[in-house]
């Protein structure tokens, strides 16, 4: 070629994970009206995640996209529960 030479470049290690997070969703009752306390937990588990690799994002039918304060706790290194405070009320 050129004569251009190069260090050896040695490749990181990568995963593709083909294998969907199993998720729970408790503290809400689907087409409910959820009219008394509204604190929704998700649990979420998979062998690849981490405290950054998960985004919860609501929206609601009367406020549109709310962000409750959320406590994250973490089981393990494949399993985190957030537990949501309750959601606001009013139209």
């Amino acid at each position: 070629m050129a004569g251009n030479v190069s260090k050896t470049y040695i490749v990181d290690s990568f995963v593709i994970d083909l294998t969907a997070p199993e998720i729970e969703i408790t503290g809400v009752t689907n087409k409910s009206a959820n009219n008394g306390v509204v604190q929704p937990m998700i649990k979420s588990k998979d062998l690849n995640i981490n405290e950054y690799s998960t985004v919860i994002k609501l929206t609601g039918s009367n406020n549109g996209v709310v962000q409750p304060s959320i406590t994250q706790e973490s089981a393990g290194t494949d399993t985190f529960t957030y537990s949501l405070a309750d959601l606001a009320h009013e139209k």
